[in-house]
């Protein structure tokens, strides 16, 4: 008996661990999600708007550039020019050093303005890529 309530336990961990990660606006409702293989923005209706991929390229479904991620801290836009960046503890900022949005490290939770002002929350996502979002992919 023990081992079935373990097996049904580890299965449905793996099952939470394989939904997609969510980005959701101020009013807590789903604007964005991350696919279960960590490599595309999803829009609400799970349409592909976004791909990351391995070398930092960011590109939309026409693999134009959108964007950059450099050494996992900066953003750039398709041009090079830095957008902003993410800081060890969370903090996104812009080119011009000003504060964007401050998130938790650990991928979930509440995302806040410069003035501890709610303005979305982020579901088990990767801290980078959310700052992509915030600073590059919402607008």
């Amino acid at each position: 008996m023990k081992k079935i309530l373990f097996l049904l336990g580890f299965s449905c961990s793996i099952a939470g661990t394989l939904s997609a990660q969510e980005i959701r606006d101020a009013k807590n409702n789903v604007v964005n999600y991350i696919d279960i293989h960590a490599t595309s923005l999803l829009n609400k209706e799970r349409e592909t708007v976004a791909v990351f991929h391995q070398d930092g390229r960011i590109v939309d479904t026409k693999s134009n550039t959108l964007g950059f991620i450099v050494h996992e801290h900066e953003i750039q836009d398709k041009n090079r020019n830095k957008v902003g960046f993410i800081s060890g503890n969370g903090l996104i900022t812009d080119a011009n050093n000003q504060t964007v949005a401050l998130l938790s490290m650990t991928g979930t939770g509440p995302v806040m303005d410069g003035h501890n002002k709610v303005i979305g929350f982020i579901d088990r996502v990767e801290p980078m890529w959310a700052a992509a979002y915030y600073l590059l992919l919402n607008k």
